[in-house]
């Protein structure tokens, strides 16, 4: 998402604010018993693949809540070229009906909150209510699965059982 606003829109800052939830059976083994506050890789990678942000210029906050569900972030981005809320929104269809977000994000009308969101087979589910755009501002935010990968995996066997089976 943050290479895709760069391209459009040349990103100066950003702010991420991330609620990530834990595996069920991470709090059924008492793991995680409060909020923490954590280090996010997003925050020293992202200056170094988005070479017009600088290190100062993005902030990660990282929480880990004791709860499992789908997890949350935040975006806040401040950009040089200046866009309306519909014309962000048509430029963000396009790019996930038939771009490079398409099967890495979804759009969802409105927020029905993060339940709808378990199991996700997206990187995000963009909930398209939430997008605002105020002068050189751009906020939105969705939910993701922090369990995705596991789906991905099994979305790997079934294609491979798939095709040994056409052999």
């Amino acid at each position: 998402m943050i290479s895709w606003v760069e391209r459009q829109f040349k990103v100066m800052q950003c702010a991420i604010n991330i609620i990530h939830s834990v595996p069920k059976w991470q709090l059924d083994a008492g793991r995680w018993k409060t909020i923490e506050r954590k280090v996010c890789s997003l925050e020293s990678v992202a200056p170094k693949i988005i070479r017009t942000i600088e290190a100062k210029g993005i902030k990660v906050n990282y929480t880990y809540a004791p709860y499992c569900g789908a997890s949350l972030m935040d975006f806040e981005f401040t950009v040089t070229k200046k866009v309306t809320t519909q014309r962000f929104l048509d430029l963000l269809v396009q790019e996930v009906n038939s771009g490079a977000l398409t099967g890495i994000v979804s759009l969802t009308e409105n927020n029905d909150g993060a339940g709808k969101h378990v199991n996700s087979r997206f990187s995000i589910d963009i909930i398209k209510s939430s997008i605002d755009i105020r002068d050189d501002k751009i906020y939105f935010f969705g939910y993701f699965n922090n369990e995705g990968s596991g789906i991905w995996l099994h979305e790997l066997a079934k294609y491979i059982l798939n095709k040994n089976n056409e052999q």
